[in-house]
């Protein structure tokens, strides 16, 4: 072993961070072995030095300020853990690449938001930026879009790209509990922040799913473009009637070459997606020539995410990288009105004689065609209608249910869900 090590440092000791050093410690031989360099920490920081974190840090050079960092001598690639799309993750992002030194990061929200002038940077002074970890955890999703499927037009891609809104969408399922409830037992588990504002309101998801777009279609990140709709609205009794028509309801990001949206979406039960429960992640692509890929794991967690950052660390340190995004002009994004869709759609009506009737005409009236239906007993004055539509225009779809909600006999906010199939 001849060449010299790469050696990085570390801003951020959390969960990935410490993670990440345990996985050097304990695997770090066999990666010399299989690549000929080794892999050499050469400082860490974190916001407190004297925080008990369960591992033993004083063979480690510590940096006071992780701003510091690219000043290190002989370092080649700064990892990027302390989170955020501003502040001083930014300013270190900044600062490693226009030392010329690489960055590696976990990172979405920075780089979906920062990612074209970050893109600049690291053309202007040589440097890479990775970011495997950015996105579903242990699951190869950034590199099978960015090197395996290179020779490929992708059409289409999408999936569940956030763990905690899986979990809570899952147990609810499973449970018949509220999301409240739920909500409540994820943070207690640890998959859900106190404020879990970022993964319940989609935005999480739509980070990711913004990075995953710049790539499969070849356009600098644009968060903005993305559609994002959260899972605070989903309820226990859409949760109910889906699966009596054959779906569930998961948290769904969606692309292709003129639009991107993030939102709570029913999908076969018997499909991929349909498959994944729990924290763990999914992405599906659609391609020319590898036709259908389905990539499924762990979206999160200590050991699996330090180890997508350390795959990038070693991708660097054997002087393979690539243009980190797409390169080219986005699109014009075509307007949520031109999405041809159908839709599994949960009423509440009133259970009086001729209700169903004057539903059924305005239905019609509006051009909505039924493709499923299933309607239970009334309670107390009220029934649920659920229903599938067959595909319509959203715009027509938006103005139907518009409509309807406005009649007397509709007596709770109508639920419409976007039914999302991929190739299945």
């Amino acid at each position: 072993m001849s060449q010299n090590p790469y050696r990085i440092a570390i801003a951020g000791l959390g969960t990935v961070g410490l993670g990440l050093l345990e996985l050097i410690s304990k695997n770090g031989d066999l990666v010399a072995k299989r690549t000929g360099r080794r892999v050499e920490v050469i400082g860490i920081n974190a916001r407190s030095q004297t925080k008990d974190r369960g591992l033993d840090l004083s063979s480690y050079l510590w940096v006071h300020d992780p701003l510091d960092m690219p000043d290190l001598k002989n370092v080649d690639g700064i990892v990027e853990l302390i989170g955020g799309d501003s502040g001083t993750a930014l300013s270190l992002a900044r600062k490693t690449l226009k030392a010329g030194k690489d960055l590696i990061t976990a990172n979405k929200a920075l780089l979906a938001i920062h990612g074209s002038e970050l893109a600049d940077l690291a053309a202007q002074n040589d440097a890479a930026i990775s970011y495997e970890a950015s996105v579903a955890g242990a699951v190869p999703a950034i590199k099978t879009v960015r090197e395996a499927l290179l020779g490929n037009r992708i059409f289409k891609l999408g999936g569940i790209l956030n763990g905690t809104c899986n979990f809570i969408l899952s147990s609810m399922e499973s449970t018949g509990a509220a999301y409240e409830e739920v909500l409540e037992q994820a943070k207690a588990l640890g998959y859900a922040e106190a404020d879990p504002s970022t993964d319940v309101g989609g935005f999480d998801a739509a980070h990711k799913l913004t990075l995953l777009s710049s790539l499969a279609f070849d356009h600098a990140p644009d968060f903005s473009a993305v559609t994002v709709k959260g899972i605070e609205g989903v309820t226990d009794r859409a949760l109910s009637y889906a699966d009596r028509l054959g779906y569930r309801i998961r948290l769904v990001g969606v692309a292709d070459e003129i639009s991107a949206r993030v939102a709570p979406m029913a999908v076969p039960k018997d499909g991929n997606l349909g498959s994944v429960t729990g924290s763990h992640n999914a992405l599906h692509i659609i391609s020319d020539q590898a036709r259908e890929i389905f990539l499924r794991g762990p979206g999160a967690g200590r050991s699996e995410t330090a180890s997508a950052v350390m795959g990038d660390i070693i991708d660097l340190s054997l002087g393979h990288s690539r243009a980190p995004f797409g390169v080219g002009d986005r699109i014009s994004v075509s307007s949520a009105s031109e999405l041809t869709e159908t839709q599994l759609v949960i009423l509440q009506i009133s259970d009086e004689a001729g209700v169903m009737a004057a539903l059924t005409k305005a239905l019609a009236g509006q051009g909505v065609s039924v493709d499923q239906m299933v309607q239970p007993g009334g309670k107390d004055g009220s029934a649920d209608v659920a229903l599938v539509t067959h595909p319509a225009s959203s715009h027509a779809l938006v103005k139907a249910w518009t409509f309807i909600a406005a009649q007397d006999y509709v007596l709770a906010p109508i639920e419409a869900y976007p039914i999302e199939r991929f190739g299945e």
